[in-house]
């Protein structure tokens, strides 16, 4: 039902017209009549200022319109003009509009000029318009109320305010019947506030979102700020419990690493970080450096044994790139697991990798280290890196100069300048240079590598290959 009700006296002055509409109840009854009758003979004679194409003007009303007996619209119109055929009122200068969704949420409108569908009973606005509540405030050239659908579709440029920064975006759908905002392709720039810090600026790209009640959808998106840029195929927030969720082909881009993975769910109440995929990979940059989209590098493959064992070895030494602990942050490190989970708070930082967690580190030329796991524990507070094994899955220990070390358990000190090591059940090879070797009684000194024993182990030149 759409209904119309004067506001101001002077417009009661026109005879026979407000005796009829005072017969009527209200705007649809009214728009009933002109359809059914020729409801502009009696003033065609009158000197009314208004031709036969113009139709009948009214000034200074309201209108309000329903779906069976919930108001669904109303506004007020400076102006009205009813056309000689019936289908169309043209309405002026809209103010106080309100929209009302089926919670009774409402949406403000207003717009310089509007048309009535009287047969679609749908409301072109256009000139000047801006519908606002509390979560957006847009500005848009027009938009399209489809009364039936209970859809308002801003379509083309839109600007305005989106959940306190601000938005561009192409199209805006607004779902009256669900509550429920949906955009086109959108760019939003306001602060963010990251639990424990102080708000920044984030900007978020993305193809489509949606917002119903508490939760944000964006598709195709992209946010960054000056230290993150986070990439995904779908990206969901639930603002009621705090929590950011990103799946399909999932990218951060951060300062200290770069990390893909199939999905990420970030707990914001209690600052923590879970990635999952068939495989999470992981960059751990050689320097702090601005965030940048690159991709991560594979994992070289290993030399077969058969082959490798053919190859003249570098004598050992602690000297040897791949024992120091120097360089651990000179070259970047690849990190694959199954699962990552990481606690994000200062105070607070600390990382478990699970699922078959491995890290290589190419040192240039053919020099590499790595370690693989059952488990890896990371504390970033008091710089302890902690790796677990199980059954059938040893924490080892190898690098390109041959040493392949085998444990149970292995805490290791990540501080620069610090080589504590802590193990159980250490045993494998280390290669040893000649040169070092003392003399064999008769001359000669020993070579080749010597096995390590069983048992509790620290400190020495072990600690380049095993850290990290």
């Amino acid at each position: 039902m759409f209904k119309l009700r004067s506001i101001k006296a002077d417009a009661l002055s026109w005879g026979g017209w407000i005796a009829f509409l005072a017969a009527t109840i209200g705007a649809w009854q009214f728009v009933e009549g002109v359809i059914e009758r020729d409801a502009l003979a009696g003033f065609r004679d009158q000197e009314v200022g208004l031709t036969d194409q113009d139709g009948v003007l009214i000034k200074d009303f309201q209108i309000k319109s329903y779906l069976g007996d919930r108001l669904v619209t109303e506004a007020l119109v400076a102006d009205a003009r009813i056309f000689s055929d019936r289908s169309t009122i043209e309405l002026k200068k809209i103010s106080g509009g309100k929209f009302y969704d089926r919670e009774n949420g409402e949406y403000q409108f207003e717009a310089g000029e509007a048309e009535y569908g009287t047969y679609s009973k749908s409301l072109l606005a256009k000139s000047g318009v801006r519908i606002k509540n509390k979560r957006i405030d847009l500005k848009s050239a027009g938009f399209l109320y489809d009364h039936a659908g209970q859809i308002v579709a801003v379509n083309g440029a839109v600007t305005g305010k989106l959940e306190g920064g601000d938005l561009t975006s192409q199209d805006v759908t607004i779902l009256l019947k669900t509550n429920e905002i949906q955009t086109g392709l959108i760019t939003w720039v306001g602060p963010v506030a990251v639990q424990g810090q102080a708000r920044t600026p984030w900007k978020v790209e993305a193809k489509r979102s949606s917002i119903k009640s508490d939760i944000m959808t964006y598709t195709d998106a992209r946010g960054e700020d000056k230290d993150t840029i986070v990439t995904a195929d779908k990206m969901v927030y639930d603002r009621k419990n705090d929590i950011v969720t990103a799946e399909g082909n999932v990218t951060y881009f951060g300062i200290d690493a770069n990390i893909k993975c199939d999905k990420a769910v970030i707990e914001r109440k209690i600052g923590k970080a879970t990635l999952t995929g068939r495989i999470v990979d992981m960059l751990i940059k050689p320097e702090d450096s601005a965030p940048k989209e690159t991709g991560i590098p594979p994992i070289v493959p290993l030399v077969p044994e058969s082959i490798a064992q053919t190859r003249p070895r570098p004598g050992g030494s602690n000297d040897n790139p791949e024992r120091s602990s120097e360089n651990l942050r000179q070259y970047p490190i690849v990190m694959t697991a199954g699962q990552v989970e990481y606690w994000y708070r200062k105070g607070e930082r600390k990382a478990i990798l699970t699922l078959q967690p491995f890290a290589r580190q190419e040192l240039g030329g053919m020099s590499w280290r790595e370690v693989t796991a059952h488990r890896a524990e990371y504390d970033g507070e008091k710089d302890v890196l902690v790796l677990r094994s199980a059954t059938g899955q040893l924490v080892r220990l190898r690098n390109s100069i041959g040493d392949d070390m085998t444990a149970t358990f292995l805490q290791v000190s990540t501080k620069k300048g610090e080589d504590d090591m802590e193990a159980e059940n250490l045993k494998g090879t280390v290669m040893i240079d000649e040169n070092e070797l003392p003399e064999r009684p008769g001359g000669g000194a020993g070579g080749g590598g010597t096995t390590g024993t069983t048992g509790s182990t620290g400190g020495g030149g072990l600690s380049g290959p095993i850290r990290r």
